[in-house]
């Protein structure tokens, strides 16, 4: 199974048609917060959670997903983002093994209390001077991840 994460695209809307476009044969396509749409057809078929930006209630503030058995925990991450132990004890009291968020702009991969968590970065700018980034999670039938992180190549047209 392969699953597109993103996050904080922030309106550019091309970033996301990039990340489908090199990415067909993903089965899922999952947004962390702050794509700033208006409707969630806007970002189809990316299922999102509703980031700090995002001002329309249109998403959820955090989704429970699952794939291949595996339970994810889907949040745009602020209110938490200094406090990741909550963040860890939240998804493990909705019966998650990882967690999925955004809104730092930095990609992260680490664990901590024997939770995986996982941070795409920006799809559109990243704070530590890196391009735009986005991940590829992989997810075998023993439920076992392999991430790819993903960089999207800057088009001056576009990008900030």
């Amino acid at each position: 199974m392969k699953i597109a994460l993103c996050s904080d695209n922030h309106g550019l809307t091309e970033a996301l048609e990039i990340i489908k476009r090199e990415n067909p044969d993903c089965d899922y396509y999952w947004h962390l917060g702050d794509s700033q749409a208006d409707t969630p057809e806007e970002i189809s078929p990316f299922i999102s959670v509703k980031g700090n930006n995002d001002w329309p209630n249109i998403f959820p503030r955090f989704r429970v997903l699952s794939a291949n058995g595996h339970y994810f925990f889907l949040i745009h991450g602020d209110g938490y983002i200094y406090n990741l132990k909550n963040l860890v004890e939240l998804a493990r009291n909705n019966g998650c093994q990882t967690v999925l968020f955004g809104h730092t702009h930095i990609f992260t991969h680490t664990q901590l209390m024997g939770m995986e968590l996982i941070n795409p970065g920006s799809c559109c700018y990243n704070r530590n001077g890196e391009g735009p980034t986005y991940a590829i999670l992989h997810i075998d039938d023993n439920g076992n991840l392999k991430l790819e992180k993903k960089f999207i190549d800057k088009n001056p047209e576009f990008f900030l």
